[in-house]
């Protein structure tokens, strides 16, 4: 699950995500309208070919892919062609015709840096995207606060700009704005202070061109870079761009005017293996895929997606989307997405598709939505597991297709949130810590997936993979 797309949407817009999940269980319109018979009957034909064992021995094989190459199977690495090679491979063995999709990512490797004052260091985050330099020194200038645009306009930045090291508070206008202003007025670097409590970790955009040096400091550091006479900073990190692939599978039968398409993002972040951010999901799709090729033909063509690049700001997916012509856009009734279903503190959560929920900082998915919400929530209720909604808030492959109109929708098991008491007592685990604490780092491995969270979340892909097959 991406964090880049989150944030870069958030600070266009000034939200933020709260840092405690939102209890917010499924009724009225997720659960109105009845299942097609012969739909339902046909999506448990197919779930009952997934379950946490068979995709486990997927799980295990990418787990061994990330091992053979230094620990993960991020975008440019041969970890992510690997681990396409795998997926392929098992897809073509099953009878299916997967084709790859190749496109260009930016990409963004920070190998160190450093900020202090006086010789102290100060704790501070680089931007994605930031500029580099080697060790610097030099006056600070401040923008002052006196609205809630610092930084965001040129004539925010004086005379004494120049040459110097400028701290500015976090304000409504997007990281990469503020950069460029400071540039433009002849700025070193840019050091960006939080207005609430945490670190910054953010991105300047994958368009950023030539930045200055850009770190983020908290809120409670806040004081020491603004009182300094001076700063001193390095910052390592290089922005090259580099060939992905997302990959594709789609049944023999089915209409290919109506097709329903399955996607998970098969990439990992540098800092881990990523089983199950994202190797369970794209585990899932796969022995979907797999199993389908075992039951009847079906109505509606059935299209399997493997995406590159989602760390770095959902790439791939969005590649794949704006590149369709609008006809064929037009031809992708549903779109499900699966990011996270074995979280080691997990729960279960499906997209809110109508937007009943009003949850902050998400969007109602395209008239559809609804209906793909409802058939998950009927599924997990039906196995004995009250499912929560989860909002449409930019953070994974879904974004592209809903901004499209397409009808979205998905579920997961949770990821930077913390698990509320009342979810603890309901499906277990613990509250008062995030539902994946392996999240984004090395431990994010297959001996850290919640097999009981998988056992329950992987049938539900398969389920609604034949539903829609049908109906």
């Amino acid at each position: 699950m991406s964090a880049r797309r989150f944030l870069r949407r958030s600070l266009v817009t000034a939200c933020v995500a709260t840092s405690v999940a939102v209890a917010t269980t499924i009724t009225g319109s997720a659960l109105a309208s009845a299942a097609d018979p012969i739909a339902d009957r046909y999506g448990n034909l197919v779930a009952g070919g997934v379950t946490a064992t068979n995709v486990s021995a997927h799980l295990r094989a990418l787990q061994a892919i990330a091992a053979r190459n230094g620990g993960n199977r991020s975008l440019g690495t041969t970890g992510y062609l690997q681990s396409l090679d795998y997926v392929e491979g098992k897809l073509r063995a099953a009878g299916y015709m997967p084709t790859r999709q190749e496109f260009t990512a930016t990409q963004f490797e920070e190998r160190s840096h450093s900020l202090s004052a006086g010789g102290a260091a100060i704790e501070s985050e680089v931007l994605a995207y930031s500029g580099a330099t080697p060790s610097v020194t030099a006056p600070v200038t401040e923008v002052p606060a006196s609205d809630a645009t610092p930084g965001c306009e040129a004539s925010d930045f004086g005379a004494a700009t120049r040459g110097s090291i400028v701290v500015v508070e976090r304000g409504v206008c997007a990281f990469g704005d503020k950069a460029g202003n400071a540039k433009k007025a002849g700025a070193k670097a840019l050091v960006i202070v939080n207005n609430e409590d945490g670190s910054i970790q953010g991105t300047l955009g994958e368009d950023a061109g030539d930045p200055i040096p850009v770190l983020g400091v908290a809120r409670a550091q806040g004081s020491q870079v603004r009182q300094a006479g001076s700063l001193t900073l390095a910052v390592d990190a290089s922005t090259t761009r580099v060939k992905s692939w997302n990959l594709m599978a789609e049944t023999h039968f089915g209409s290919s005017d109506s097709v329903v398409m399955l996607g998970a993002h098969l990439d990992s972040v540098p800092e881990g293996p990523g089983i199950n951010d994202n190797g369970s999901g794209s585990a899932s799709v796969l022995q979907t895929a797999i199993t389908m090729t075992a039951v009847a033909p079906v109505r509606n063509k059935v299209r399997f997606a493997f995406w590159g690049a989602e760390e770095e700001g959902l790439i791939g997916s969005t590649h794949y989307v704006t590149s369709l012509p609008a006809s064929q856009q037009a031809k992708i009734k549903r779109y499900l997405n699966f990011d996270m279903l074995g979280s080691h503190n997990g729960g279960y959560f499906v997209y809110d598709g109508d937007g009943s929920s009003k949850l902050p900082d998400s969007y109602a998915g395209p008239a559809g939505s609804g209906t793909i919400e409802a058939v998950f929530t009927r599924f997990l209720t039906g196995r004995g597991v009250q499912p929560e909604v989860s909002g449409f808030d930019g953070r994974s492959d879904y974004d592209a297709f809903a901004q499209a109109g397409i009808a979205s929708g998905g579920i997961d098991s949770g990821a930077d949130k913390v698990k509320t008491p009342a979810q603890a007592a309901k499906w277990g685990g613990t509250a008062g810590e995030i539902f994946d604490q392996n999240y984004h780092t090395a431990q994010d491995t297959y001996a850290n997936v919640n097999q009981k969270v998988l056992g329950n979340l992987a049938p539900a892909v398969a389920y609604a993979a034949g539903y829609f097959a049908i109906n």
